[in-house]
């Protein structure tokens, strides 16, 4: 898989390496070789590809690279950019619903690296994304949020 990575799209990358990582099956040469596209063009990634690729960086334990610190700006990014545009959290990410289950994901991938750039500004963002809409979790996603913020000692008092 390797040699094709060049000719992915972004949602090909993410759904590669999700692969890899749901089948626990470490493939250094493909994350060699994925890194650096996946750089390239991270803003071509959407929320759910952005999510997944952190998911199965954290999963695979791939937190030492640039990869997962690309991801954080990423996401502060566009939050950043749409919310001084008016545009209300819920939509924050490049005018794309940003989900309960991404919000947990992204969470729960940052929370389980110990040292990841951005963190606390990603934590921060995570954060005004989730509290406008809290009462669309499902209890297990809620639970996993607040386990992650709690578990990655951030204080985010507007969710407990």
């Amino acid at each position: 898989a390797a040699p094709l990575v060049s000719t992915l799209h972004s949602q090909g990358m993410a759904n590669l390496l999700w692969a890899h990582a749901e089948a626990d099956v470490q493939a250094p040469e493909l994350v060699n070789a994925l890194a650096p596209v996946a750089l390239r063009c991270i803003g071509e990634f959407s929320i759910e590809g952005l999510s997944s690729l952190a998911w199965s960086c954290a999963k695979l334990q791939l937190n030492e690279g640039p990869l997962m610190g690309a991801i954080a700006t990423q996401v502060i990014a566009r939050h950043a950019c749409d919310s001084n545009e008016g545009t209300p959290p819920a939509a924050g990410l490049r005018g794309e619903r940003v989900g309960p289950r991404e919000l947990t994901i992204l969470a729960w991938s940052f929370g389980t690296v110990a040292e990841a750039p951005e963190r606390e500004a990603l934590f921060e963002t995570l954060a005004r994304e989730a509290v406008p809409q809290l009462r669309s979790f499902r209890p297990r996603d809620l639970s996993q949020l607040v386990w992650t913020f709690a578990k990655a000692r951030y204080a985010a008092r507007e969710l407990f």
